[in-house]
């Protein structure tokens, strides 16, 4: 598990925003700045003078490291200014125009390029306290260009990307504390427009794309600690860091062509929402992240099919689990879901020419329960080497498993406790007590098939079917199989019939 003292799209962020530069004054405003950014990264500056009612704050760098891989990033802005309204509040003012710089990149790598901001109708403004400062961003449209990309031995690299955003509102609150300075935020955004347009002569390609996204929102909460506490996290938890957060993203629309050797090929995807949520403190994790309606689709010379596309209704993953080491079993939940996935007739022609598999949706979903405890600090570098995980499961609960596909399906549910002081009854793994039960339907029509279409050969049916009939009976329907698998007194059974 790495972690990075802070990334750099991070410190961009409250570079650029600096949402803890909110104060009644302009020295309060740069004061409280420059402490958050501390915390962060390193922040120098060349000059401050104050002219009349404006502090101006010149020749302006920010850096920031990734000691694990060496990397470091930096910008330089050549003014900052923070004029007093005249109402207890500040506005900042940014340079339209900056230079970042990447040292340590990969070879081929971009090491340095250039970003051209332009607001239209751009507010920055801080009110409040010292002590408790409050922030708000507005523009009518932000637009981002970045370009003159170069590796690090000087290579000019053909690329180009441009962001435009409209109807931006933002809200921070920043408190600084004892333990560290404490952020709370809230923004939206009307509309996202992204284009890339990149170029290598030498290989003989060229790339456009552009990504259009919708409505989008987002909270946050967080309490950013000393940057040299971020090298190791379980310190930085244990001082008091912490990040709760959640965003919705709107519609998605990517479009991408590229043309390489003379060959065009084109790359369309669609996309009807999607959500996000990380929390993460000294007591939990919970991350999650959801996506509705997908579409792809790719054209290519290289792709021997004239339709190569797919969907899904639903993808979703989501695990919220204990961090702290505890004397007793914690809850924790954990959720996959890949729903409703179809694939074009081409595509299911590379294996099925003869259509003889059912093409229905396919689905597959993981939702378990359970409880357990960490039996060590698993946010300690050391522990993060082990090679297995100092769990301690007590219990594990099937709330859905669903595997449905080809006209097949599967569908456990079920659950078990586990007896943690017994690693002698199987060998190792402790001592479970529960029953799972698991139906079966349309396995031997899709046997069948795979034999007639010569996937699984005749002589190894007899030895599959005998298998089914040892851990499966016949259930209410046609083609249905039902499977009890119980732990019960350190004996497995299964349909009933002890197997140990």
């Amino acid at each position: 598990m790495k972690h990075w003292q802070l990334s750099g799209s991070t410190a961009l962020v409250l570079l650029l925003t600096a949402p803890a530069a909110l104060a009644v004054t302009p020295e309060e405003v740069w004061d409280n700045w420059q402490k958050l950014v501390a915390a962060s990264g390193e922040l120098t500056a060349g000059a401050t003078q104050r002219n009349g009612d404006t502090l101006e704050v010149t020749g302006l760098t920010f850096t920031a490291k990734n000691v694990e891989e060496g990397t470091t990033f930096s910008t330089t802005l050549d003014r900052l200014a923070f004029r007093d309204r005249g109402d207890g509040s500040v506005e900042i003012t940014l340079p339209e125009t900056y230079p970042f710089t990447v040292t340590g990149a990969e070879a081929d790598a971009p090491a340095s390029f250039t970003v051209k901001t332009v607001g239209t109708g751009l507010s920055i403004v801080a009110s409040g306290t010292a002590e408790a400062t409050n922030y708000d961003y507005a523009a009518t449209e932000y637009a981002v260009t970045a370009d003159s990309f170069k590796t690090a031995d000087g290579k000019a690299i053909d690329l180009v990307v441009k962001a435009a955003m409209k109807e931006l509102a933002a809200k921070y609150a920043v408190t600084p504390g004892a333990a560290g300075t404490a952020i709370e935020s809230s923004g939206s955004v009307a509309s996202t427009v992204v284009d890339v347009a990149a170029k290598d002569a030498e290989k003989g390609t060229d790339v456009t794309a552009s990504v259009t996204v919708g409505a989008s929102t987002g909270t946050s909460k967080a309490v950013l600690v000393d940057q040299a506490l971020m090298a190791n996290m379980s310190t930085a938890l244990k001082a008091g860091f912490m990040v709760d957060g959640g965003s919705t993203v709107g519609p998605v629309t990517i479009k991408v062509n590229a043309t390489e050797a003379g060959k065009p090929t084109a790359f369309d995807a669609t996309l009807g929402g999607a959500k996000f949520k990380v929390a993460l403190d000294s007591q939990r994790v919970d991350y999650g992240f959801g996506m509705t309606d997908v579409a792809a689709s790719l054209s290519s010379p290289d792709v021997p099919v004239p339709d190569a596309s797919a969907a899904f209704g639903e993808l979703a993953f989501g695990v919220k689990l204990p961090v702290a080491m505890t004397d007793t079993p914690q809850d924790f939940t954990a959720l996959f879901k890949l729903a409703d996935l179809t694939a074009a007739d081409g595509l299911w022609a590379l294996f099925d020419p003869g259509a003889q598999l059912k093409r229905d949706p396919a689905t597959l979903i993981l939702d378990l329960k359970g409880q357990g405890r960490w039996t060590a600090d698993i946010m300690d570098p050391a522990v993060q080497e082990q090679a297995a995980p100092p769990l301690e499961l007590a219990s594990l609960d099937l709330s859905e498993v669903l595997f449905k596909a080809l006209g097949g399906e599967i569908n456990a549910t079920g659950g078990l406790t586990f007896d943690n002081t017994d690693l002698a009854t199987y060998g190792g793994v402790p001592a479970p007590t529960g029953k799972i039960v698991a139906n079966l339907k349309g396995i031997n029509a899709l046997i069948d098939t795979a034999v007639s279409m010569g996937l699984v050969p005749e002589d190894e049916v007899m030895g599959i079917r005998m298998g089914l009939a040892m851990f499966a009976k016949p259930g209410a329907g046609p083609d249905e199989l039902v499977s009890e698998i119980e732990f019960k007194d350190k004996h497995l059974f299964v349909n009933g019939q002890q197997l140990q």
